[in-house]
């Protein structure tokens, strides 16, 4: 081989590991754009989700949801939002349809981070429809 083919070849290699490390930027930025989409989402459904967990028999948790949907909850209160939502999602004696708006409000509070995860089969089912 000559000195001009080997330059070429060094050259294409080069150009070829270029563009394929500006490809993976490029997903990069899409996928974080992506998980900032759902982020959203999840946010606006938990705000939604929240108004069905409405009850006249729990005062204390109905003013949290409201401060909840206001954007108004402190860190104290937050926890404790989590800690009546997370027993309202694992009680298998709730209707369904709270324990669905349960999970899709802590959703809201805690996004999943795609980050942390090894495999799509990490993430688990919040709860179970049977």
């Amino acid at each position: 081989m000559n000195e001009y083919t080997l330059i070429w070849l060094f050259g294409g290699a080069f150009g070829a590991i270029a563009a394929l490390g500006g490809w993976m930027v490029a997903l990069k930025i899409q996928m974080a754009t992506l998980q900032t989409t759902l982020n959203i989402m999840a946010n606006m459904m938990g705000k939604k989700a929240a108004w069905f967990l409405h009850s006249p028999h729990t005062p204390e948790f109905d003013a949290l949801v409201d401060k909840f949907r206001a954007d108004t909850l402190t860190v104290k209160e937050t926890e404790s939002f989590k800690t009546m939502l997370h027993k309202i999602e694992s009680t298998e004696d709730a209707a369904t349809g709270d324990r669905l708006a349960a999970a899709s409000v802590l959703l809201s509070i805690e996004p999943i981070d795609s980050s942390k995860l090894k495999s799509f089969n990490d993430m688990k089912a919040p709860i179970k429809l049977v």
